[in-house]
């Protein structure tokens, strides 16, 4: 189910960001940061992106930045033990993958960085316009890869003053791949594609590659690591009218699962060698166009705006930047999004967070986060074949932001952390916005405009659990700030009055920093470490207030608390409490409650278990010193397909809720971009299965049987027999479309 992750990110950093060819690095840039703030990119590919784009931004260099150091590092890149001259050399911060610096090899092949700080670094040499295969140096030789962990033998320990030699690259040529890719019928070039490469099944290989085309058809990838592969297509550029497909011949609007599933016909490169004649013939697919305006001026905007399309499961398929007349004076304010197959669609439009505009679901629905999905009220847009939907418009109105500062209490310093964020709630309690605090300056500012009125204010997000890590959360109040770690606050008391085309200011905060406990997770047979494994932390009345992940030592360190009682169980992979990560089974054993109570599903009272008093006498927190062992018992799991039952295609982003022979909840299972879903264990039992979807598709029962508005009694489904520690796989289920909300589409 590693799998999973990976599909539901990397369409994001490969596919959906269209926009023109001329868009800067740095403006691909922050939209790529756009779609990280909101959780449609996860913080792993965001990174693995931005290391490409920042290796084109010399103002992104750290040390234009900041002080020069006394250290050094240097090297040569050879191949078959000659120096290669031209090549493009960068240094990347091992903590944070933000370029350093880069430099072009002399004639043979050397290297030298200089008047570097003190730090950790890693070398790489990440360049798709040439012939040889991307990799990074170790000390245990040169790896070959551009998406990848860095592993430690990679990282350069530079202490100050440090002179470091001998950082030698051995590259390899790799191999060429080449073909046509044309318009059927009229044999016109289609440039609007990329080319990428998968391997089926394999979740560990990531390569990113960059065409080239020649204006007369034909497209050119070089330095690909010998191999097997299926080839996909995937839009990249500014209007994409064709549809993408899997080489040889299958179409698709996301390509990358039916790759990886094996579809299509296998790809063998080898080094050295081009693969000529890997030819793709384009339809023009269904398109869906309209205008980005101002609902008072009717004018186009002054600054960019941002379009994305999303399918019947609230699964985002693309998007597309629109210049504004700051960029462009003649601008519209128009789009077009085509090269989609026939469905059911919907959309939503902005601005790029940069003016006072409301983002909008389509047609009319205020959607300033992207919490808000189709089934709050979008109208569908339903596509036939080659269809080219007119009129898809955006009248935006004007809204309100919120910034300020956050800081630590103790210093008054800003927190130098990368992934600081916060929330906005309005008085239902629904997420309506957010934003990046700066870790240079601790200042933040709403990354988009909420309408008038009062919302709560939060520091850390609920989309992924993320909050600033040895800090205690906090909601703002105006007679002073309140801890709030998790949801364990009232996040529906409104405290901050936003108003039409103002920022409402000093919302500050200053953080103290909490207590922590560790503790290590391992396999109850085995007694082997298990890594990925979540632990989640509830308060005294059984709140969500945080959580850890075990590294690959089993280890995990929970911190940032106050002082306080608190419970903890693992999480294998479901019934995450919070909204936007996609829970992942990591593997088949059960979970638990500490202290050792089985917990199936993470689905238990949690305040059952054994009590962690932190700050107590005496204190139960100790940082890095494992205090709690959780030890996993293996189980049964389940796996299947949810099948759409018009194109029997698979079923994303809808999750299968297991309940045991009681009709208690074990968990819900999300099913990834192909409908496929596993379970994590289970002990033997009797269980029955129902999916729960966002609205598009009628939800089912296992074994048959439809029901609606969420009333799906779960014994009446079929029932199934867990006797043991096994995988019961095939328990596919056919959901259909919900034509009532389709407006009669039958």
């Amino acid at each position: 189910m590693k799998k999973l992750l990976y599909i539901l990110t990397l369409i994001f950093v490969t596919g959906l960001v269209q926009a023109k060819s001329g868009l800067s690095a740095e403006q691909q840039l922050e939209l790529l940061k756009e779609l990280r703030l909101e959780n449609y990119i996860s913080e792993r590919d965001f990174q693995f992106k931005s290391r490409q784009l920042t290796s084109r931004i010399p103002s992104q260099r750290h040390q234009t930045m900041g002080p020069r150091g006394t250290s050094g590092i240097s090297g040569q890149v050879l191949n078959a033990a000659v120096g290669i001259g031209g090549i493009d050399v960068r240094l990347l911060d091992a903590n944070d993958d933000n370029l350093v610096d880069f430099q072009i090899t002399d004639p043979s092949g050397q290297y030298s960085f200089t008047n570097l700080p003190a730090g950790d670094y890693y070398i790489a040499v990440f360049d798709y316009t040439d012939d040889y295969v991307d990799a990074i140096w170790s000390n245990t030789g040169t790896q070959f890869c551009n998406y990848c962990e860095i592993p430690p033998q990679a990282v350069i320990n530079l202490g100050s003053g440090v002179i470091s030699g001998g950082h030698n690259l051995n590259l390899t040529i790799g191999a060429t791949l080449t073909g046509q890719m044309v318009e059927t019928g009229t044999g016109n070039p289609v440039e609007t594609l990329n080319v990428e490469i998968t391997k089926p099944g394999d979740p560990t290989f990531r390569w990113f590659t960059l065409a080239t085309f020649d204006g007369l058809g034909n497209y050119t990838v070089r330095g690909i690591p010998g191999g097997t592969y299926h080839v996909y297509l995937t839009a990249n550029y500014d209007v994409n009218l064709h549809i993408p497909e899997v080489y040889n011949n299958i179409q698709c609007n996301v390509c990358y699962s039916l790759a990886y599933d094996g579809m299509g016909s296998p790809v063998n490169l080898s080094n050295g060698f081009t693969q000529s004649g890997i030819d793709f013939t384009l339809d023009v697919g269904a398109s869906i166009q309209g205008k980005v305006l101002g609902n008072v001026s009717v004018n186009p905007l002054q600054d960019y705006s941002l379009v994305m399309i999303f399918n019947e499961t609230n699964y985002l398929m693309s998007s597309q930047l629109i210049e504004g007349v700051l960029q462009d004076p003649s601008a519209t304010g128009s789009y077009t999004i085509g090269g989609l197959l026939p469905g059911t669609y919907f959309a939503q439009g902005g601005d790029w967070g940069k003016d006072f505009y409301i983002r909008e679901l389509y047609a009319n629905i205020h959607c300033p986060w992207s919490g808000c999905d189709r089934g709050a009220g979008g109208t569908p847009i339903n596509l036939g074949p080659g269809e080219q939907r007119l009129g898809v418009n955006f009248l935006l109105e004007e809204g309100g932001k919120i910034s300020g500062n956050v800081t630590d209490a103790l210093s008054g310093l800003p927190i130098n952390d990368n992934n600081q964020y916060l929330q906005f709630y309005d008085a239902a309690g629904n997420v309506a916005g957010g934003a990046i605090v700066d870790p240079n300056t601790g200042n933040y500012e709403s990354a988009r405009a909420m309408p008038a009125g009062s919302y709560a204010v939060r520091t850390g997000t609920m989309f992924h659990g993320q909050f600033t890590p040895g800090y205690v959360m906090e909601k703002y109040n105006s007679a002073g700030n309140i801890n709030c770690p998790g949801i364990t606050c009232d996040l529906t008391t409104t405290d901050v009055t936003v108003a039409v085309s103002a920022t409402t200011p000093n919302i500050d905060f200053a953080l103290d920093t909490g207590f922590d406990f560790s503790g290590t997770i391992t396999d109850l047979g085995t007694a082997l470490p298990l890594e990925n494994v979540h632990v989640l932390v509830y308060d005294s009345m059984g709140v969500f207030a945080h959580w850890a992940t075990t590294d690959v030592n089993g280890d995990f360190t929970v911190s940032g608390l106050p002082a306080g009682t608190y419970y903890a169980k693992t999480n294998n992979g479901s019934n995450l409490p919070f909204m936007g990560l996609r829970p992942t089974a990591v593997g088949s054993w059960v979970d638990i409650l500490y202290n050792n109570l089985n917990c199936p599903g993470s689905a238990c009272d949690v305040t059952t278990g054994t009590p962690i008093v932190l700050g107590g006498s005496p204190d139960a927190g100790f940082k890095g010193a494992p205090q709690y062992l959780f030890d996993l018992p293996d189980g049964g799991t389940f796996s299947g397909r949810l099948i759409h039952s018009e194109t029997t295609t698979g079923v994303a982003n809808t999750r299968v809720n297991v309940y045991n022979s009681q009709g208690e909840f074990y968990g819900g299972y999300e099913t990834d971009i192909d409908g496929h879903w596993t379970t994590s264990g289970f002990p033997a039992d009797t269980y029955y299965m129902v999916t729960q979807g966002r609205g598009g598709m009628v939800d089912v029962k296992y074994g048959g049987g439809y029901c609606f508005n969420g009333q799906c009694d779960p014994l009446t489904a079929t029932p199934i027999v867990l006797g043991g520690t096994y995988n019961i796989s095939g328990l596919n289920m056919v959901l259909k479309p919900d034509y009532i909300f389709r407006s009669g589409m039958d």
